[in-house]
This record gives C-alpha cells, sequence and structure tokens, in this order.
C-alpha cells in the first residue's frame, strides 16, 4: 500500500519537508495496540515506538499520538522503528476522559466523516444518538447516522418519527448488518481516501457493518447479552481498513460512556434549528424555562420543536458550561502552581551560601 492510498496531500508532503530530518520517513498511523503504533509508509509497515523527546515535550494527551495521525519515523531493522514527530493535524476527534478530570482522550485524527451508529433494538436512545451527533461536529468532520437492527423492529414508525426529528440535511441509513440489507448505500456516500471512523456504544453492531464492508470476518464479533441485548466489547483497539471502493475506514472500540469536550461549536451545529428559533426569543439570555416571550417554548406548543430535542440541548449546554469552568480553573491553578515554582526557584537561587 502507498501513502496517496491513504489520502496523502501536497500539504502533508509539505510538512513533513518542513521538518528538514534526513533521518526520517513519511507514514501514517494505521493501528494503535497498547504503547506500540502501527506505522505505513510508502515501502514498509513497521511497529514503532514513541521516542523519549517527544514524550518529554508532550505537555498534555492531545499531544501524543492517535491512530489517523501523519508522523515521521525513524525506521530500524526488523520493521521496527521510532515514532519522532506528529505532523498538523487537519482535525481531531476528542472526548473528556471518564470521571472528574478536566483532561481530554482522543479518538481519532485527520478524519472526513463519522458513522455513528445506534442499534433499532431496546437500547435505543435518542438522547445518546444527539450527544454522539454533537461529539462528533465538535471535531469539524461530517456525522453519518446508522440505524442497525432493523431485522428486530416491529414498529418502524415510531424511528420514523426519531429520524424526522433530525437535522434535514443528516445523512441517515437503516440497516441490518446481520441480514446485508441496506449496507451498499452506505458504500455510495464514502469517497475515495476519504478517512470515516466508525463510533458507537458497545452491542450496536460496529464490528458487523466493518465485516460486511470488507466482505469478511476480520473484525471480531461478541455475543450480546439476553435480557438487555447489550453487546460485550469486541474491538479492543483501533484499526484503520481499506474498503473495496478505496475509502478508508477506522475501527474504535465501544464508548460506554460519553463525555463532551471542548467548546460549544458542536452544540451550535447540532442544535443550530433549536438556536435559530431561541434567536427570536424575547429575552436574550432566555433559559427556556418560564420566561414570557419564549420562542423556543411556544414553538414546542405548537409542535415545530420536540420536547425531548429541547430538554438534550439544555443537558449538553449545562454540561459544556459547566466543563468550560472547570477547565479555567484547573488552567488558572496550573498557571498559578508554575509562577509559585519560579519564585520559589529565584528564592533558592537568591540565598546566599552557608559559609564554613
Amino acid at each position: 500500500m502507498k501513502l496517496r492510498d491513504l489520502g496523502l496531500t501536497k500539504g502533508i508532503i509539505t510538512a513533513f519537508q518542513s521538518l528538514e530530518d534526513p533521518t526520517c520517513s513519511l507514514g501514517r498511523i494505521v493501528c494503535t495496540r497498547s504503547q506500540f503504533y502501527y506505522v505505513q509508509t510508502d515501502t514498509d509497515y513497521i511497529t514503532t515506538e514513541v521516542s523519549g523527546r517527544l514524550k518529554f515535550k508532550a505537555e498534555t494527551k492531545n499531544e501524543m499520538p492517535v491512530i489517523g495521525d501523519w508522523v515521521a519515523v525513524v525506521e530500524r531493522e526488523n520493521a521496527k522503528g521510532i515514532l519522532k514527530h506528529i505532523l498538523k493535524r487537519k482535525n481531531v476527534l476528542c472526548r473528556k476522559v471518564v470521571g472528574e478530570k478536566t483532561e481530554t482522550q482522543l479518538v481519532a485524527s485527520n478524519i472526513d466523516a463519522v458513522i455513528v451508529m445506534t442499534a433499532m433494538d431496546t437500547t435505543f436512545n435518542m438522547s445518546r444518538l444527539e450527544r454522539f451527533l454533537t461529539f462528533v461536529r465538535q471535531s469539524g468532520a461530517e456525522p453519518i447516522v446508522v440505524f442497525n437492527k432493523v431485522d428486530l423492529v416491529d414498529d418502524i414508525a415510531s424511528f420514523n418519527n426519531y429520524i424526522q426529528t433530525m437535522s434535514k440535511n443528516q445523512k441517515t441509513f437503516v440497516i441490518s448488518a446481520k441480514n446485508n440489507t441496506g449496507i451498499n448505500p452506505i458504500l455510495g456516500a464514502l469517497s475515495p481516501k476519504e478517512t470515516v471512523c466508525v463510533v458507537g456504544a458497545s452491542g450496536v453492531g460496529k464490528s458487523s457493518l466493518i465485516n460486511r464492508f470488507l466482505n469478511s470476518t476480520q473484525s471480531p464479533i461478541g455475543a450480546v447479552r439476553v435480557g438487555d441485548n447489550k453487546g460485550r466489547h469486541t474491538t479492543r483497539h483501533k484499526e484503520l481498513f481499506m474498503l473495496s471502493n478505496k475509502a478508508l475506514l477506522i475501527d474504535t472500540p465501544g464508548i460506554r460512556e460519553l463525555q463532551l469536550w471542548d467548546d460549544e461549536g458542536g452544540l451550535e451545529d447540532n442544535f443550530h434549528d433549536i438556536l435559530e428559533v431561541a434567536s427570536k426569543c424575547q429575552f436574550s439570555d432566555c433559559q427556556h424555562v418560564t420566561e414570557p416571550g419564549c420562542e423556543v417554548n411556544l414553538s414546542v406548543e405548537r409542535g415545530e420543536l420536540s420536547q425531548k430535542r429541547v430538554e438534550n440541548f439544555k443537558k449538553q449546554q449545562k454540561e459544556i458550561v459547566s466543563l468550560n469552568l472547570k477547565k479555567t480553573i484547573h488552567d488558572r491553578r496550573k498557571k498559578k502552581g508554575f509562577f509559585s515554582s519560579l519564585r520559589k526557584q529565584k528564592k533558592h537561587k537568591n540565598k546566599p551560601a552557608i559559609e564554613d
């Protein structure tokens, strides 16, 4: 496989050449397992580890490699190497780490679109789907929604109502990966050399879809628990596949808990219809609760907006505002600690030496 097949552009070549490091070869990370990064170059597929210098310079996890990165590597014997540089990313798909820490967890980089998979069974949750859409739009990538397991649905009309509440410009597909129905239209929506990431909760059928794309059983499929229809984690690592139409697909482990990250850009893109209505409210700081002249509440009463969708919007908005506040406090503490350390160093430096 050549790098041009992996989406190589003139901009990437220029960025690599600007490093002016003759010891390095250009490549792209196509698989990650633990501390190892598997890189495809123009001549080889090599197993790499991050250089000590890159680890030392990385102040946050954002500055460490992730699948999809274009990198500069030093090739060694036996198809091994050292990952020395990460080229500037076009974008990055990331989420907040689980728990109270205000840190980010990278999912993939340099992506054009993201397939958000959800299952049409008893686990279906519109709130979770809209959370995934905000998560994707924060990266700037195009979301593609795939409703899987249509073979389990008796009342398809209820799901059509959900689909109709989504944006008119939103690409949606209804499929059964198990029965291999509805797969080809998704492939037709993907372009050659375009990098597409697949995300979703555990058990929605990501591995089954990828196997249909590849016409194989290369991606393992786990059993679904009886009772709640939830699948077990089957994808343990991240890996990039080339599809029959030359599109590039990144498979990722299932996400059990999704916490949002970044600013409100993804929120605005995902709920632009609500924000458009909200701009007509009597008060600019309207919270859409009991305020007079609230156009959002009036639109809900008229059936023009979904009450559930408005509730999801307000919940995500509150979460992002809270996160940004925590990030501000964290940054201030970090800055305060930095200057405190400098003062201590200066005080120690100016302290007169004790003579014997």
